[in-house]
């Protein structure tokens, strides 16, 4: 039997765990950070498959790193996992599914090991949606041992190569002060009010934004009571461009809104950036067309991307950008649906669904292959790694 026929025939063993474990992650949503019920289940099957297994990792509690040696030290290649959930929308991303096909390379790589020779790894990173947890981890040296990375994420459709913006959040807070609504309006600064009039600034900059350009927010504290002028108001806020360059006029731009907003009506405003970020992803194309040709065997056939199709923002450009990546999409809804919006209830139904399944487990197997394929290939591996260096 071929490589790729074991492989399959090894991940295909596993399929009904690899599946229970996608439903307890699914079935019992965790936010990052603590995402502990998710990584013990995850830990837990890869030590059962004779991954030495290291907990916590890179000063995370729910973070960990588990080792397959096979005969060589090097290369090493990783495949990632995640398994943090949405806030008030449970796994919309699907990120259960994410987790699934880590543990289904995890089989194949523990199932064929005469086909290969050198270090294989999952590593579990936490906090993906909200607190960037790669971006966290690279600061602890998490990755830098490695020679390459892969991950896939689900979507509603098969696709690799293309891109993603990068995103920089912001709280702005607002100053006012507090008066009696109805019987002392007078002496009363509405923050409120700046609030409001900051997100109105926003949408009159739409118009002059460049395409790629997004701004995007939502007001997480107007007041509390609707008889007293508020005293204070905050905004979460979002700007995404896939030129980092134009990240910083953004930034600026929505430093003025806030500014100019408070001033108008006599309150103080505040921005203040968060101190980890998502860059905009670094696409490697041979290491693509490895992964994509490797996906195709396993029976996932993913359409290519132009490097600037998805306007959301990953943790893994961060990664990216450090060593040879690759981050393919995978499709889990039917396509006579069409397309279904990740974070919606309609795409948290379909990242528990059979046919999502089906689709995650095989693209692990994918993810494998081609993890076999660059143990063997040292000039193949030199050839990405000579793409990554050239910018």
């Amino acid at each position: 039997m071929s490589l790729a026929g074991e492989m399959k025939q090894a991940v295909a063993a596993e399929k009904k765990n690899l599946v229970a474990i996608g439903r307890f992650i699914h079935g019992n949503p965790e936010l990052g950070l603590n995402e502990f019920n998710a990584a013990e289940k995850l830990k837990a099957y890869l030590a059962a498959l004779g991954y030495e297994v290291t907990a916590p990792y890179a000063g995370m509690k729910t973070a960990f790193r588990a080792v397959l040696k096979n005969g060589a030290a090097k290369p090493k290649i990783a495949v990632f996992a995640e398994y943090d959930a949405l806030n008030g929308i449970g796994h919309a991303c699907g990120h259960n599914l994410i987790a699934t096909t880590a543990l289904a390379a995890a089989a194949g790589m523990a199932g064929t090991r005469k086909y290969w020779k050198g270090q294989f790894e999952i590593i579990g990173t936490p906090a993906e949606e909200e607190l960037a947890g790669k971006v966290r981890m690279i600061g602890k040296n998490a990755f830098s041992h490695l020679d390459c990375a892969l991950m896939a994420h689900p979507h509603w459709r098969s696709v690799i190569g293309t891109g993603s913006t990068a995103n920089r959040r912001a709280t702005v807070s607002f100053y006012g002060k507090a008066s009696h609504a109805a019987g002392d309006p007078q002496s009363g600064i509405n923050a409120l009010d700046a609030a409001i009039l900051f997100f109105n600034g926003i949408n009159s900059l739409r118009q002059h934004l460049r395409e790629d350009a997004r701004v995007h927010g939502i007001i997480t504290n107007g007041g509390q009571a609707c008889n007293v002028i508020p005293e204070f108001a905050e905004a979460r806020i979002a700007v995404r461009s896939f030129d980092e360059d134009y990240l910083e006029v953004l930034r600026k731009r929505v430093r003025n809104c806030a500014v100019s907003a408070a001033k108008a009506i006599g309150a103080r405003a505040t921005v203040t950036w968060e101190k980890y970020y998502y860059f905009s992803y670094k696409v490697n194309q041979t290491l693509d067309e490895v992964l994509a040709g490797s996906l195709a065997e396993a029976g996932i056939f993913v359409a290519r991307g132009t490097g600037r199709d998805e306007r959301a923002s990953l943790d893994m450009a961060n990664v990216s950008r450090l060593l040879p990546a690759a981050h393919p999409f995978f499709g889990i809804t039917p396509k006579k649906v069409g397309k279904v919006a990740l974070h919606s209830e309609e795409f948290l139904r379909y990242a528990d669904s059979d046919a999502g399944y089906d689709a995650a487990v095989s693209t692990g197997a994918g993810m494998a292959l081609a993890a076999a394929k660059l143990f063997g290939d040292v000039r193949l591996l030199a050839k990405i790694k000579a793409e990554f260096g050239r910018g």
